[in-house]
């Protein structure tokens, strides 16, 4: 059996800063506070399928995209993290 590992807190922050879509964004409201909304795994499905992949680049991308997916659906829906504002990237 193998163990899923999730990307740390800190790229979670910069990829959902990075990709977020503006004011009551999912990804807006998990950049900013952790809080994991009901449509946040909508919107990175929506920003993978943005993504034509001819570029290295967009690959890189595509996998950042797909890692921050395993990750919000393994933490599934929550409200804002204490501290979360604090973690770096």
């Amino acid at each position: 059996m193998s163990t899923l590992t999730l990307i740390p807190d800190r790229e979670v922050r910069k990829c959902a800063a990075e990709w977020h879509g503006g004011q009551g964004s999912a990804l807006l409201a998990l950049a900013t506070s952790g809080a994991i909304l009901e449509d946040c795994a909508r919107e990175v499905r929506l920003d993978m399928a943005s993504l034509v992949l001819d570029t290295d680049e967009n690959r890189r991308q595509y996998a950042r995209l797909a890692s921050l997916l395993a990750y919000v659906e393994a933490c599934g829906p929550r409200g804002p993290v204490l501290g979360w504002s604090e973690v770096t990237f």
